[in-house]
């Protein structure tokens, strides 16, 4: 968690233990140690890759500012009030991972809760944190 922190816009790729699924959302501002709501970030979003629904690369907007993104130190990359996408702490030994979408963020293909991997829970395989920089 704390080589994410402080390191300005991020993109989050997570990839599911089930079916190899691909999503996550990107940030524009920093994640952090501090057990809060980010509300100051610029257009952060969720997206999917790849699904079990075949829904092709789809990015889901946020429509509730407020609760763009949760962070603390006891979470995994957390997006949403509510939340839309939970990572919790130690992600890849447990299904206590979920979705509760969508809350804070927008559902334009209608499959809610199931849009990212088919189920609400899941286990990550994988979650990679990029950190974008200006060229």
């Amino acid at each position: 968690h704390r080589c994410c922190d402080n390191q300005g816009p991020t993109i989050t790729v997570i990839r599911s233990t089930e079916g190899g699924y691909l999503f996550g959302g990107y940030t524009s501002v920093s994640w952090n140690p501090v057990e809060s709501y980010v509300h100051d970030c610029n257009d952060p979003c969720l997206f999917t890759l790849i699904n079990p629904h075949e829904i092709s690369p789809t990015k889901y907007s946020v429509q509730v500012p407020v609760y763009s993104i949760y962070a603390g130190t006891n979470y995994g990359p957390t997006f949403g009030g509510g939340h839309d996408l939970y990572v919790s702490n130690n992600s890849q030994t447990n299904r206590d991972n979920y979705f509760n979408f969508p809350h804070s963020y927008t559902d334009t293909t209608d499959r809610g809760a199931v849009t990212f991997t088919g189920e609400k829970n899941f286990q990550p395989s994988d979650i990679e944190v990029y950190r974008l920089m200006q060229a």
